[in-house]
């Protein structure tokens, strides 16, 4: 057996072990004739002399001059429109490894070394794993080869490769810039051109962008207009289904975002150096329209809740039951697979608000609920015992093998550094002991989570005024830091739908905080069921704010001051007598504007009083009166709603 490396050292016992890992023992004491196997590749790419016609003849002839016998129907592997970049998707190969190891030839023979690969990194470790197997590569125009040349030659194909690449794109951006080439893969609404570099519209398709484009010009959302080409059953191309992401895409990839459609083809679209080309002939839409449907994707695309102004109360917290993240939609949380594939079969998807709420119940009624304090902290603590048990035993055995391959690196010299072979099989050895000791010091830092009695009175208190603010997103460094604090006790929420009703299970925390925690089994007890039935519609679904809202008008929160009133009453002296007085009348009204109640839910400091919509406006006082108090800068008129008691609401 040929072994290159014998120039610069004795390679260590432990390469072996490398190898039987990944092979069978190969019959070195066989009699016979050599027994050959040969290799074919062919790129899309490749020119047409490069045929596996031509790989397979020589290959033959050359088995015939060496006087090995070949197989023909087991041992010719061929792999067609497969690149020599990488060994990824060539099954041929990996095929044609699995008999190597297996001791069913003994030589390899290719009609050149880029056939079996253009990587340096794959051209070492392939020659290292067939040279201690015994077998022989074969090139037929040189004959047997080594190590070096093998690796030499890889290095040599790739420089020319990339060269190559580099001349092609070249070519492609000053043809490009001419007008004689615009592209090649296929878009919705044209089609290509025979023997040709160009598209022309098409018409059935280009009817349907157009319908596209002017359906969410008028105000249709991408969610529904996914929906309404599903219904009329348009596919898109290669017969998919519609999803949200064929249409619009952050990296604006969509087919609303393309320009294409309103005569600009974009050429090198999301490099450093995009080419733009005027097409008018392939506009299907008006650029009006299209710079119009731009500016409506850019106000309505859905963004993470942890994005924009503020912290989001379950940005990344929540799951659906097939096990999919839930994202939000407009005021609800949907499973992601929903806008984006296939709809989802759970069928779960609940009010935003009344998610949050849940999840602030959860904490209030469970986990920091004085008489269930104890339990739960029990909970945790025998949880976090059970993990670090778990955390040990997995410790002592990643050492045990950081330990081995750290005997196994030891026993390379200084002298192995410069061989390729043996650097090749090293790196992935070194790679996976960092790995593995990365791996061994998270689970030596496991930490449990602590929570005092007084840390979780203080934090009730908190988000007792929290739940009324639902759907909740803060600026507030109190209410962020308290935000994070219920992350770590409760860090994930489960939707799913059981017996038509939606329920909820709420993961208790254990580990502190930065420590990633991993999903128990369904009957664990550190979940937290609860129901969830479904909201009334209205303010009266957010109870707790109902009643906060009740509490703040008893203690005079929406009564005028005496400078107030003395600016506004004469506004009111048109309707005449009021029960109660004008004075209560138009608390009431602030009331209503700044809380967002109905009128029929009045608290019991304005019982009785009438706001019938018809007087308010006849009368015309609500917008002086809001202007009188703007002129005071009042209290009364901040965050408030505006249009509420106006003569005609804005859109």
């Amino acid at each position: 057996m040929h072994d290159d490396t014998s120039e610069v050292g004795r390679i260590p016992a432990f390469l072996t072990d490398w190898v039987d890992q990944h092979s069978a023992p190969s019959d070195t004491g066989r009699d016979g004739p050599p027994r050959a196997a040969i290799y074919a590749r062919r790129s899309s790419s490749d020119p047409d002399f490069v045929s596996i016609a031509r790989q397979i003849s020589a290959g033959i002839e050359y088995c015939r001059v060496i006087g090995a016998s070949l197989d023909p129907e087991r041992h010719i592997f061929i792999d067609r429109n497969r690149s020599g970049r990488t060994m990824a998707g060539r099954s041929a190969l990996h095929a044609l490894l699995a008999a190597a190891r297996a001791g069913l030839f003994d030589s390899l023979v290719v009609q050149g070394l880029e056939r079996l690969t253009r990587n340096v990194a794959d051209a070492a470790v392939m020659h290292a794993e067939l040279e201690s197997l015994g077998i022989t590569i074969h090139v037929v125009t040189r004959g047997s080869i080594s190590g070096s040349e093998m690796i030499l030659s890889s290095f040599q194909h790739q420089k020319e490769l990339d060269a190559l690449v580099e001349r092609i794109n070249d070519g492609r951006r000053r043809a490009a810039r001419s007008g004689s080439m615009i592209g090649s893969r296929p878009k919705y609404g044209y089609d290509r051109v025979p023997d040709d570099r160009g598209f022309v519209v098409n018409t059935e398709q280009a009817l349907i962008v157009r319908r596209c484009f002017e359906r969410i010009d008028g105000g249709m959302t991408r969610r529904q207009l996914v929906k309404a080409l599903k219904a009329e059953g348009v596919v898109a191309l290669r017969g998919r289904p519609w999803a949200i992401s064929q249409l619009h895409r952050r990296n604006g990839y969509g087919l609303l975002q393309d320009p294409v459609y309103k005569g600009t083809w974009t050429w090198a679209r999301g490099t450093n150096d995009p080419i733009t080309i005027e097409t008018p002939h392939l506009a299907i839409v008006d650029a009006e329209l299209f710079d119009r449907v731009q500016e409506k994707l850019s106000r309505s695309a859905a963004l993470p809740w942890g994005k924009g102004r503020g912290v989001g109360l379950l940005t990344g917290k929540v799951r659906c039951s097939c096990g999919m993240p839930m994202t939000r939609s407009g005021s609800w949380i949907i499973c992601s697979k929903e806008p984006h594939w296939d709809p989802c079969t759970e069928g779960t998807g609940i009010p935003k608000d009344e998610a949050e709420r849940q999840y602030y119940r959860v904490l209030l009624d469970e986990v920091l609920e004085p008489s269930r304090f104890s339990h739960w902290d029990s909970v945790r603590t025998k949880c976090l015992e059970k993990m670090n048990l778990e955390a040990t035993a997995e410790c002592s055995l990643l050492q045990m093998r950081l330990d081995q391959i750290g005997s196994d690196l030891d026993s390379f010299g200084d002298e192995f550094h410069d061989d390729p072979i043996a650097s090749a099989i090293v790196g992935p050895l070194e790679a996976e002991f960092h790995d593995l000791w990365e791996k061994r010091e998270k689970l030596r830092s496991l930490t449990g989570l602590r929570l005092e009695e007084t840390e979780a009175k203080a934090l009730r208190t908190l988000i007792s005024g929290m739940i009324v603010k639902v759907p909740y997103r803060t600026t507030d460094p109190q209410e962020i830091a308290a935000v994070s604090r219920m992350h770590e006790l409760v860090p994930r929420m489960v939707v799913e739908r059981r017996n038509g009703q939606i329920e909820l299970r709420f993961l208790l925390g254990v580990l502190g905080a930065g420590l990633k925690e991993d999903m128990p089994q369904p009957d664990s007890v550190r979940w937290i069921g609860r129901p969830c039935p479904q909201p009334p519609r209205g303010i009266i679904r957010r109870p707790e704010a109902v009643l906060q809202h009740h509490r703040d008008a008893a203690a005079g929160r929406y009564a005028f001051t005496e400078r107030e009133w003395s600016a506004v009453a004469h506004l009111f002296e048109p309707m005449g007598r009021l029960k109660g007085g004008h004075r209560l009348y138009a608390e009431a009204l602030i009331f209503v504007a700044r809380t967002g109640m109905p009128i029929n839910m009045l608290p019991e400091r304005y019982a009785g009083r009438v706001l019938q919509m018809g007087p308010i406006r006849k009368f015309g006082f609500w917008p002086r009166m809001l202007a009188a108090l703007d002129a005071l800068g009042s209290d009364l008129v901040r965050d408030i709603d505006r249009n509420r008691f106006a003569a005609r609401r804005s859109a």
